[in-house]
């Protein structure tokens, strides 16, 4: 019983309390047992029996046809089990032999078809018309190919951009150098004309008369009467019809002159004023100072690039006497130390070297259209020096300071 899963019930009490040992133990061995113990035969029977009170023999009675009823049903569950079990191997048999029986008959032929009405005639369907094959889609890139050829250019593009910059310098140098030879050829040219008496259209030339000798030839003369022709010419707008009558034979004196007693201003009310000089009103893009632009933006932008940047001792080369007294009095600052070298002034290198021995770095002033802005051989005597050197093209002065701040921005990055 213990091997099927059944729980033996538990006995009743009045089994419990006069059976003892003996009776715990018929009762465990079951009903063979009880029908040994009831009729008083073996010896173990016997002495239980006689050492204790046996049970009510119907409690007892009740307890065993529990235990058999508990027997019958575990036997039924079996039998029912095996019984499924043939059922189910009789099922699986028969379906066997009746898929060998289908497979080893021959198929049966096929039942012709019925005979098909002939569809009555119609309209053609309307085809709709066929749809464009789409192109093939392109093959998916290499995307590992190209991230590699991106990396690789990213790693040249530094010494690319140092090539470029390296070419452009060598150009603005060689463009510089071309245009300064072209105008000494040109003074040259003027200056071989004049000592072969020839002007270049191939006239000849008559010697030069001092204009104040013409003047007093034609019956004014003096410096008073010259002034009153010219005051009286003017305010009869006639001056141009004046100079149109003249020639120079070299304009470098009449630039010097202009240059040094004349300023050009546009009104444009920050410009200073200079004394000493004539005072000439043109458009304000032809401000010899700021030629528009905003000086007192310009000179702050110089004095960013100076002092911020830790550079209070600077040389500039190049200019004219008249922009270099405007030049200190605009850039007023006791921490500033400024060297201004005229760049029309002829010098000795151990001259100009010693000018510019104690500064930071020298700014070269270069006009594009006025060569003798900077003569070649006073910016060539600053080549070579151990200072950091910096050409800055400019017409006007605003231009000028903005272009050195910038220069000494990139001269300390």
């Amino acid at each position: 019983m213990s091997s099927l899963g059944v729980r033996p019930l538990a006995r009743p009490d009045g089994a419990k309390a006069g059976g003892g040992k003996a009776g715990a133990s018929g009762a465990d061995k079951g009903p063979r047992a009880g029908k040994g113990q009831q009729a008083g035969k073996g010896k173990r029977g016997g002495r239980a029996a006689g050492k204790a009170t046996p049970a009510p023999r119907k409690e007892l009675s009740a307890y065993e046809q529990a235990l058999r009823d508990q027997e019958q049903a575990e036997a039924r569950k079996q039998a029912a089990a095996e019984a499924r079990k043939q059922a189910a191997a009789q099922a699986k048999a028969a379906a066997q032999a009746k898929a060998a029986e289908q497979a080893s008959q021959p198929p049966a032929p096929p039942q012709a078809a019925p005979p098909r009405e002939a569809p009555p005639q119609a309209t053609a369907p309307r085809v709709a018309p066929a749809r464009p094959t789409p192109p093939p889609a392109p093959a998916a890139p290499d995307l590992q190919a190209e991230l590699d050829l991106a990396r690789a250019s990213a790693e040249q593009l530094p010494g690319l951009v140092r090539e470029r910059d390296t070419l452009l310098a060598a150009l603005d140098d060689q463009r510089r150098t071309t245009d300064a030879a072209l105008a000494r050829a040109e003074r040259l040219e003027r200056t071989l004309a004049r000592i072969q008496g020839e002007r270049p259209d191939g006239a000849p030339l008559v010697g030069p008369v001092p204009a104040p000798d013409a003047l007093a030839a034609l019956g004014i003369r003096g410096p008073l009467e010259a002034d009153k022709l010219l005051s009286s010419l003017a305010e009869a707008r006639m001056g141009g019809d004046l100079l149109g009558t003249l020639s120079v034979d070299d304009p470098a004196p009449l630039a010097r002159f202009l240059d040094d007693r004349v300023l050009r201003l546009g009104g444009c009310g920050t410009c200073p004023e200079v004394a000493g000089k004539v005072r000439l009103d043109v458009p304000p893009a032809r401000c010899e100072l700021c030629a528009g632009d905003d000086l007192g933006a310009a000179r702050r932008r110089f004095m960013d690039g100076t002092l911020v940047n830790g550079l209070s001792r600077l040389a500039i080369v190049g200019g004219s006497a008249k922009l270099h007294r405007i030049l200190r009095e605009l850039l007023v600052d006791r921490r500033l130390d400024l060297v201004l070298v005229p760049g029309t002034l002829r010098r000795t290198l151990d001259a100009a070297r010693a000018e510019v021995e104690h500064v930071q770095a020298v700014l070269r002033w270069r006009r594009p259209d006025a060569p003798e802005w900077l003569l070649d051989d006073v910016a060539t005597l600053y080549d070579g020096l151990e200072i950091p050197v910096r050409d800055i093209e400019a017409d006007h002065l605003a231009a000028f300071l903005v272009g050195a701040g910038v220069a000494l921005d990139d001269l300390v990055s």
